[in-house]
């Protein structure tokens, strides 16, 4: 029973999914020093709209990120429902599944919704 820790980044324009590579997080999965390597997530992804699928694929040639179509047309009759689908597997950046990452992660994402629900009440 293998765990890991997989990012996934939604971006819809091409000027977003761009920027994204000038954040800091980037350089550092790129190089990571032994001290980051420690919160690295095991495999990332960009998940994009099909029309920036070749745009992701160009930005992510030279990484470990993987690329994920999200689409809109419908897969069934229920015209609500849409699919992804993965058009680069993206290779391995952390080979081991950190705990105390995944603790981290969970408790940043509870606080969120907590913020969130007393925010709509």
């Amino acid at each position: 029973d293998e765990k890991e820790i997989i990012e996934c980044e939604t971006k819809i324009t091409r000027a977003d999914l761009r920027n994204d590579f000038t954040e800091k997080k980037h350089q550092i999965y790129k190089n990571p020093t032994p001290w980051y390597s420690k919160w690295l997530p095991n495999k990332f992804y960009f998940a994009v709209p099909e029309d920036l699928v070749a745009y992701a694929l160009e930005l992510v040639k030279d990484t470990n990120y993987g690329v994920i179509e999200v689409s809109a047309k419908p897969f069934t009759k229920n015209k609500k429902e849409s699919y992804c689908r993965i058009i680069k597997t993206a290779k391995t950046m952390q080979p081991i599944f950190k705990d105390k990452l995944h603790r981290q992660i969970v408790m940043r994402s509870s606080s969120e919704l907590i913020r969130l629900r007393i925010k709509l009440n």
